[in-house]
């Protein structure tokens, strides 16, 4: 039950800020994005993402209860460090994703290609999206589950709208809602 807990909390942050998925990753990105963003919140829309996925999963009842309750509970410091195409995400100062991202009008897409093992209780190292999907099967959790988790991933192309201003980062996903960043100096 302790991993199903950390794969919600890991995949409520990823839900919120690595939104979108796009195999064009020649295209160009944005300069101003470079350096390291943080933010602090989860939005509500988010959490009935990940609900409404683990719902459709089959995770129900006291199960699902559970996994909201901690998720609703944490608020997480999360950290986006952008580099020219590539970023990787930190929650509470551990590394969880990383991936890459193009920018294009006013749209942000962001590409996750490795998740790192620790934060969910697997080995210490970066897999990509289908090892760590396979190492969970081989690991017999549910095939149900493994589906859910990465479904709220958002595993999908759907750009989220940007806008830098200053030392802020604001972006809006037309499902995860919109999240604002600081730059950190």
């Amino acid at each position: 039950m302790m991993k199903t807990k950390k794969w919600g909390l890991v995949l409520v942050a990823c839900m919120v800020f690595l939104v979108g998925c796009n195999s064009n990753v020649s295209a160009r990105t944005d300069a101003k994005l470079n350096g390291t963003w943080v933010a602090l919140t989860i939005p509500d829309e988010t959490m009935r993402i990940v609900e409404n996925s683990y719902r459709r999963a089959g995770i129900t009842g006291f199960q699902l209860m559970q996994i909201m309750e901690e998720a609703e509970a944490t608020m997480l410091r999360v950290e986006m460090r952008k580099n020219n195409g590539n970023f990787e995400l930190v929650v509470d100062d551990i590394s969880n994703a990383r991936g890459t991202f193009t920018t294009n009008g006013g749209k942000l897409t962001t590409r996750t290609t490795h998740m790192h093992g620790g934060p969910i209780g697997l080995e210490s190292r970066w897999y990509t999206i289908d090892e760590l999907r396979r190492t969970l099967i081989d690991m017999n959790i549910p095939v149900n589950l493994v589906n859910a988790m990465f479904s709220t991933l958002a595993l999908e192309e759907i750009p989220s709208e940007y806008s830098v201003t200053e030392n802020t980062l604001t972006t809006t996903h037309p499902v995860g809602g919109q999240t604002i960043y600081t730059r950190r100096r």
